[in-house]
């Protein structure tokens, strides 16, 4: 890599436990070793220590919706990412989900209102920006709501494309906070989880 430094990386514990499965198995001890040298094998400048996970857990809003299993996985994930130090990864998350929800949220209005109400704003539907824009003027979301998603999709590109990818020092945690943060206060307001009576 032309003018960088460079760091080698050599792990060969994939090939260790293919070999020792093949011999035998393994047992707990083995399982709980190879977790640990895979920590260690695995470990950046972002991983977090076990008192700096429960900060980050603790950071994070109550979460309080209802979604399909495929959007809660992904928050899912987004979380786990985030409290573990795996910011771009949760930050790109993020962005997929936000996207996946405009698709969404334009199905749900179709099904409601029809489809003669977008025919003419078809142009907008052919990127993030535009369907949020969309939405927003259709009064689907609140201008705070479509506000805090665009936030998403400004953070998501700002880490995500190749060209920026010397940028993500920095204010990195703090992004992903703020989107993962708009992401569940939006999931929160939009998708409440039904109350059992």
């Amino acid at each position: 890599m032309s003018g960088r430094e460079s760091w080698n990386f050599l792990n060969l514990l994939p090939d260790i436990i293919k070999e020792k499965i093949s011999d035998m198995g393994l047992s707990e001890k083995e399982v709980n070793e190879i977790i640990k040298i895979w920590n260690n094998q695995i470990s950046n400048k972002n991983t977090q220590i076990e008192t700096e996970i429960v900060k980050n857990i603790k950071d994070l809003i109550s979460q309080d919706f209802c979604v399909d299993r495929i959007i809660m996985d992904r928050v899912k994930e987004a979380m786990d990412h985030y409290v573990k130090g795996q910011w771009v990864s949760s930050i790109a998350l993020c962005g997929l989900i936000c996207e996946y929800l405009s698709y969404i949220m334009i199905e749900e209005y179709i099904k409601r209102n029809g489809i003669d109400g977008i025919i003419k704003y078809n142009k907008e539907l052919s990127n993030q920006y535009g369907r949020l824009k969309l939405l927003g003027k259709l009064k689907f979301i609140t201008e705070y709501q479509r506000k805090s998603l665009d936030q998403i999709r400004d953070i998501r590109n700002k880490y995500v494309h190749l060209e920026r990818i010397n940028e993500i020092a920095g204010r990195i945690k703090e992004d992903n906070f703020i989107i993962i943060t708009n992401l569940i206060k939006f999931l929160n307001e939009k998708y409440p989880r039904p109350e059992v009576i």
